[in-house]
């Protein structure tokens, strides 16, 4: 019987990021430019500042989401949604919403973290099967912890280990007295929005779960995670939507379909 996966699971649901809070007034993040980056000419999505932001969980809310940002096309106006729905991918972690906070992102960084978390994605995919090369896995392997440390992309800060106590304290409550019963544990703390999602491709490598992308609606979910309660069982093809079993078998009707009309003719 494999083992459940938990401890890093329930770790990843603690943390923490912002996003604008709608509405989002007309012109709060827009394209600029291009901008004059290390000499080069490039455009700037930028967040003005005085802009109210919300304080969300995002891998709680969005168990799949290294796969959601691996999938979004390349182009300034997928970026700006993805921005609108999550957050930017670096920025301080413990924001002050009340204040707002001025932001910007190159559109060739956007570009670089895209590229590298889409290739690692695939890199592991194709090692699911039985033919295995040493040489995949250790690029694999390399990528990601690479990654995790920040060492490839300092600005996104990595992952690091911190000791926190195992209670949430109020904003008020900075003085109260520890009981007994108040323990200390040790938790991965990601420092970036695109540092969460490498440690997301992380447990996914080391789990006992998969996340497959659903027959009906072709969005992505978590399979045979027994820690959680809201993955769906390992042999599960459809994420769990009612409409998606229809779905499902439109797609497949869509799909013979297509391929009789390909197959040549005997007469």
């Amino acid at each position: 019987m494999r083992a459940r996966s938990g401890g890093v699971s329930e770790q990843l649901n603690d943390f923490i990021w912002h996003r604008p809070k709608l509405p989002i007034a007309d012109g709060a993040i827009k394209w600029r430019g291009p901008s004059k980056k290390r000499e080069l000419l490039v455009r700037e999505l930028r967040l003005e500042p005085g802009t109210i932001h919300d304080i969300y969980e995002p891998l709680k809310e969005h168990p799949t989401l290294f796969r959601i940002f691996a999938d979004m096309e390349l182009t300034e106006a997928s970026f700006l949604s993805f921005v609108h729905r999550f957050g930017f991918l670096v920025g301080h972690r413990d924001l002050n919403v009340a204040r707002g906070y001025d932001r910007a992102a190159f559109f060739d960084d956007i570009c670089y973290y895209h590229r590298s978390l889409k290739s690692a994605i695939s890199l592991f995919d194709s090692t699911r099967g039985d033919a295995l090369l040493s040489a995949d896995v250790e690029r694999l392997r390399g990528e990601v912890n690479s990654n995790l440390t920040g060492r490839w992309n300092p600005d996104a800060g990595g992952v690091s280990a911190r000791v926190v106590w195992k209670f949430h304290l109020q904003p008020q409550a900075n003085s109260r007295r520890l009981k007994a019963s108040d323990k200390q544990e040790l938790k991965l703390v990601p420092h970036s929005l695109i540092a969460a999602m490498w440690l997301q491709l992380a447990q996914e490598m080391t789990g006992n779960y998969r996340i497959k992308r659903c027959l009906g609606c072709r969005n992505w979910f978590k399979a045979g995670d027994l820690s959680d309660p809201l993955s769906r069982r390992s042999d599960a093809e459809l994420c769990g939507d009612p409409s998606c079993k229809m779905r499902a078998i439109r797609n497949r009707e869509k799909a013979k379909s297509a391929r009789n009309s390909a197959a040549p003719s005997n007469k």
